[in-house]
């Protein structure tokens, strides 16, 4: 009787794989990040919604390119301030005011990228396309299933 039993069941496991595999293993799943908390952790922290959405490679790179751009804006801040010759004045503050711009620019694509990785958390990236070849009299047409 238990021979039939182990019998039936690989005969069943070698017909059905795909029915059977997929009853046994469960699916993982990845859990929810919200996008609204992600822009708020990159807004408090640099890199912070990048940490958040587990992105990080681009938490070291916007955290450091921040941190660089703070650096430089603060050292052209000191040279403008101790400096009482005019022309050279101008020169600081306009490298400050270019560095400001920069800082705020990649903040805001640091906030933009928060909001982005947080919606596409749960995207498989390396899922595979449902596409399909439908043949008809007169007709082919490559469709694509969701």
């Amino acid at each position: 009787m238990k021979s039939k039993k182990v019998l039936l069941w690989v005969i069943a496991v070698t017909v059905f794989p795909g029915v059977i595999s997929a009853q046994l293993v469960k699916e993982e799943k990845k859990p929810h990040r919200s996008p609204l908390l992600s822009v708020c952790f990159s807004a408090a922290l640099p890199g912070g919604g990048q940490l958040y959405t587990q992105q990080y490679l681009k938490a070291a790179v916007f955290a450091g390119g921040l941190g660089y751009l703070g650096y430089c804006y603060n050292r052209e801040d000191q040279a403008a301030i101790g400096n009482l010759v005019q022309d050279d004045y101008n020169y600081h503050d306009q490298r400050r005011r270019k560095y400001k711009w920069w800082f705020i620019g990649i903040w805001t694509l640091s906030l933009a990228d928060a909001y982005v990785d947080a919606h596409m958390f749960k995207f498989d990236e390396h899922g595979e396309p449902d596409l399909s070849l439908q043949v008809a009299p007169g007709s082919v047409a490559l469709v694509k299933r969701f």
